[in-house]
């Protein structure tokens, strides 16, 4: 009785010990990489990962209804776990139809679960975006020496890369310039700064990193009225720049008149710039401001 019992108790504890270990072991044979437990998804993505041996495989979010993946997908990084490579699956999923918060998604095998994920879906409040067109220049990305530009792609409702570039591509444009132009001003709530004047302009541009630089400028009228500014801008390999200058301009005697915004497009071959530019006052004054520039740098 006593033998019996003993073996009862072993063969009890042998099916627990497979009970916990079967399963253990078959997700071990699986990953599901995306979405990323944890991670933030957008746009219209997948759901894909691998497993070893499959039948039939689904997956669920937020215990909806089940969805078909696609099995069989060649992934040569698995070879040497499952002796074979035909292990990939995949499913494209939108993941704007899910809509903002955090999920959850399933994989089942053969209606058998083998893998879950909580994640993060952020949208634009829509299905489908559409009618946008934006590009997007990210500095010193995927690192310090590389310029990376982004454009947003509608069909993947996410943004995709469209160029990497060497800082080394760049051309160097940092120095001090000294540069003559006109300036037209039109609309100005006091007529007196109705007109067009010339003026001399010093900029020193101090910082640059690829294609971005910044520096400020002082600019004298012959009135002997003046103006300080914050210059932005890009620049790209070919030397022509994009530059966006806010400026806020005083008297002689030092009384603020006004705040202007204004764009400026041009290029910097060797060491001369060259640009127009156009934009207006948006605050103290209403006039609206284009001008041109020319210099060269020291």
């Amino acid at each position: 009785m006593r033998n019996t019992h003993l073996v009862r108790l072993a063969l009890a504890f042998i099916a627990l010990l497979f009970g916990f270990a079967i399963p253990r072991a078959v997700w071990a044979q699986s990953a599901l990489e995306n979405p990323p437990n944890g991670g933030p998804v957008s746009g219209i993505g997948v759901v894909s990962g691998w497993k070893c041996t499959a039948g039939t495989l689904t997956y669920t979010v937020d215990n909806g209804p089940p969805a078909q993946l696609a099995y069989g997908i060649s992934r040569e990084d698995t070879q040497g776990v499952c002796g074979h490579s035909n292990t990939g699956f995949i499913a494209e999923q939108n993941w704007n139809l899910t809509g903002d918060g955090q999920h959850t998604i399933r994989v089942f095998d053969n209606g058998q679960q083998f893998a879950q994920a909580t994640f993060t879906v952020t949208t634009f409040g829509t299905e489908f975006l559409t009618g946008v067109n934006y590009e997007q220049t990210v500095l010193a990305f995927p690192n310090t020496d590389t310029t990376t530009y982004l454009k947003w792609q509608e069909n993947a409702q996410n943004f995709v890369i469209t160029g990497a570039v060497p800082n080394t591509d760049f051309p160097n444009i940092l120095g001090f310039y000294q540069i003559s132009g006109s300036e037209t001003l039109v609309g100005c709530t006091n007529p007196a700064f109705n007109g067009t004047t010339s003026h001399q302009i010093f900029l020193p541009l101090h910082i640059q990193l690829g294609p971005a630089f910044r520096g400020t400028a002082f600019q004298s009228n012959p009135s002997g009225g003046f103006a300080t500014s914050a210059v932005t801008g890009k620049v790209s390999p070919s030397g022509h720049i994009d530059v966006y200058i806010i400026t806020d301009s005083y008297t002689s005697a030092g009384t603020f008149i006004a705040t202007g915004t204004v764009f400026l497009t041009g290029s910097i071959e060797g060491k001369v710039l060259q640009g127009t530019y156009s934009g207006g006052f948006i605050a103290g004054e209403t006039c609206s401001v284009s001008g041109a520039v020319s210099g060269v740098r020291s």
